[in-house]
């Protein structure tokens, strides 16, 4: 018995498992970024660990992209191998697409949002933007309650709302620490309330840092961080911020000692905080010098000489605001009786009944060294006293009057120097319920910017050039005489590879790209030259062929006779591929009835003797005209050269693509022409925002 045994082999081929996105959510977000976003799909990767060198590209990383590319901050807790969460950075307003590579391998094009491409877009947009209009107050202790004013979005707060996909403000940041929205023993907001796109909040500072704070929040879902306005970003001693943090002195352990210094003194407080910068301590304008180390709460110093003999010195910050009510006199304020207010800043304002009137007094001590004007805003007549040093004594009126705006009522320059302390006092007196005055000061000349705070202003000027413009006039005298036309003959030898790209130019303009092996026909050789915009007269092509080369034998029947010489370059190639050269076998002579003009070597079409003015209008106009190929004018061509009612921006003395017109910023590009018969369609600049160019070939090799 024959027993046939089959065996089957069965191979498996495993195929790759490829990276494959399906869809993001939520499809829109802030511009200031921090909009949480989850990319669904597959194949992802499966964990984020990249430690050590040699491993930064493992994992799963997303790019937003459009005219700017940015990183989506990937959110490792939340990644594995079927979705990826990250968080989108600051970012223009439009749309991006988004672009996902996994351990270094992007994912191949065909494989994002098959079902429906716009599921793999995102857009950045305003209205998905929170805002912060102002913060109040702009400076205080740690633990000041601050209130944010802007488009809060939602009034729900934090993880106690039920998690039901509602919009709720997830955190509000305080530099690097937290401003708490609830008061959790009362079980309560601060404060909170919202009405259409405008709203405010209420929060308490955390933290015991000094220095310089931005205050932002963040929204869920389609939301994100939110946007300040440039203006609450302030210019401190310490930075540029939106909130300045200060310490408090409570007591001091002596109030005397020693003249030649020496004393040990104990300054007592809270929040002395030296994460910045070293604790500096000054007595009458020295340093008392600071015995390390110092405590959240007291700092010890040895005080220094005195030796200055003043009797009046600068304190620390802010300004005291000396009120009288039932006077309007700023100068007839008696500082003895008067109420006495702190005020952090040079401005003052309040809702009193009645008149009033007060002195602020305090000290400006410039950031930096240049030259500034001041202005004084107030509702009623206002004067600011100025000393050029720290000495009240020294003061002299410096500007008065009343109103809003600093247009027109700065003072002159003032040339000051960083650091120097310079005597304020501000004379003011109302009867207006809704009382204010303040004085600001401009830095005429800054490296500071718009983008660093909305304060900055650029100077804008306006310079008018003027000229006298004079017509230039030539007189061209062309006398007459006859004569026998000569043709002009030439021999254009071309030698070298086969096979390499060349072309044939006469005045600066080529022939397309031929050949040797393809110069088998004179004819097609004299086409491509007939071409040219430089050859407006007769020619005959003659090919003499030969084992190094091919020779062309051009006859010019030109009425001006001779004609500059045939030149020749590689194409796309090296210059040595194909090598030239050209003779006059026969120098052509004109017949004299025509003559040509030309600039910088450029040649005009030939004039008649008898030319009209128009003629040789004409024959200028198209010297200084771009006198394209044919190949360039083949087809449908849209030109600006005839003057039409819709065209705007039409301008010669920018060089066209072809003749003498071209539109500079038109507000219509291709006009389809009127009435029913009128084809195509009306392309406005102002609804088109990208122009897309397609490069078609006009001819196969």
């Amino acid at each position: 018995m024959l027993i046939l045994v089959l065996v089957i082999w069965i191979i498996h081929t495993v195929k790759a498992e490829v990276p494959v996105v399906t869809l993001l959510t939520p499809r829109s977000g802030s511009i200031n970024g921090g909009t949480r976003i989850t990319i669904f799909g597959r194949n992802f990767a499966r964990n984020q660990f990249n430690f050590g060198k040699g491993n930064e590209h493992l994992g799963s990383k997303v790019k937003m992209v459009s005219l700017t590319i940015h990183d989506c901050d990937i959110h490792p807790d939340g990644s594995h191998e079927t979705q990826i969460m990250c968080y989108t950075q600051p970012m223009a307003e439009g749309e991006y697409t988004i672009k996902v590579s996994v351990d270094g391998k992007d994912v191949d094009e065909n494989n994002y949002c098959s079902r429906n491409s716009a599921f793999c877009i995102f857009t950045v947009s305003a209205r998905q933007t929170p805002t912060i209009a102002s913060v109040m107050p702009r400076s205080g202790l740690p633990g000041t309650f601050l209130v944010v004013r802007g488009n809060i979005i939602t009034t729900k707060y934090g993880s106690n709302e039920p998690n039901d996909g509602a919009d709720i403000i997830l955190r509000v940041y305080y530099g690097g620490q937290k401003c708490e929205l609830r008061d959790e023993e009362a079980d309560a907001m601060y404060g909170i309330k919202r009405s259409w796109i405008r709203g405010y909040f209420k929060c308490k500072t955390e933290g015991t840092y000094i220095g310089i704070n931005d205050v932002s929040f963040i929204v869920s879902n389609a939301y994100g961080r939110s946007l300040p306005a440039s203006t609450i970003k302030h210019v401190h001693s310490n930075g540029i911020g939106i909130f300045q943090s200060f310490t408090e002195i409570h007591n001091i352990s002596q109030h005397s000692g020693s003249t030649v210094g020496g004393t040990r003194l104990t300054l007592m407080g809270q929040h002395f905080d030296d994460t910045d910068l070293p604790v500096t301590v000054q007595i009458a304008g020295k340093p008392c010098t600071v015995v390390n180390p110092i405590s959240d709460s007291k700092i010890v110093c040895d005080t220094p000489a005195d030796s200055s003999g003043a009797g009046h010195y600068a304190g620390s910050r802010g300004f005291y605001a000396y009120i009288k009510r039932g006077i309007i006199s700023g100068p007839s304020v008696d500082k003895n009786t008067a109420t006495v207010v702190h005020v952090d800043e040079s401005w003052w304002e309040n809702g009193i009944w009645g008149s009033h009137a007060l002195q602020l007094i305090g000290y400006f001590m410039p950031l930096y060294t240049g030259n500034y004007k001041f202005c004084l805003k107030s509702v009623s007549h206002a004067s600011v006293y100025f000393s050029p040093d720290h000495n009240p004594s020294n003061k002299k009126r410096l500007l008065s009057g009343a109103g809003r705006s600093c247009d027109g009522r700065e003072s002159l320059p003032q040339s000051l120097t960083a650091g120097n302390k310079y005597y304020v006092e501000i004379h003011y007196g109302s009867r207006h319920m809704k009382s204010y005055v303040g004085l600001v000061a401009h830095l005429m000349e800054t490296d500071l910017t718009e983008a660093d705070t909305g304060l900055a202003e650029h100077e804008i000027q306006d310079i008018v050039f003027t000229s006298t413009v004079s017509t230039e006039i030539q007189r061209i005298k062309v006398g007459t005489s006859s004569g026998s036309r000569t043709s002009d003959v030439q021999r254009v030898t071309i030698r070298g590879d086969p096979s390499a790209y060349f072309a044939i130019g006469l005045d600066g303009v080529y022939t397309l790209p031929m050949t040797l092996n393809s110069m088998t026909h004179a004819t097609r050789v004299k086409k491509e030259l007939e071409k040219l915009p430089s050859i407006t007269f007769k020619i005959q092509v003659a090919i003499e062929q030969s084992t190094t080369g091919v020779t062309l034998v051009i006859t010019s029947s030109a009425s001006q006779g001779y004609i500059n010489k045939f030149e020749g370059r590689v194409v796309g190639g090296s210059p040595n591929d194909v090598t030239f050269s050209v003779r006059h076998d026969t120098a052509g002579k004109p017949d004299m009835t025509t003559f040509s003009l030309t600039m910088n070597n450029i040649p005009a079409p030939p004039i008649s003797v008898r030319a009209s003015v128009n003629d040789v209008k004409r024959a200028l106009e198209g010297l200084f005209s771009v006198r394209c190929h044919e190949e360039l004018t083949r087809g449908t061509v849209t030109d600006f050269e005839t003057s039409q009612s819709w065209m705007t921006g039409r301008v010669s003395d920018t060089e066209p693509f072809c003749g003498r017109y071209s539109l500079m910023n038109p507000k219509i590009i291709y006009h389809k022409g009127q009435g029913k018969n009128a084809k195509g369609f009306l392309i406005s600049s102002s609804s088109n925002r990208y122009v897309s160019l397609q490069l078609m070939p006009l001819w196969n090799q």
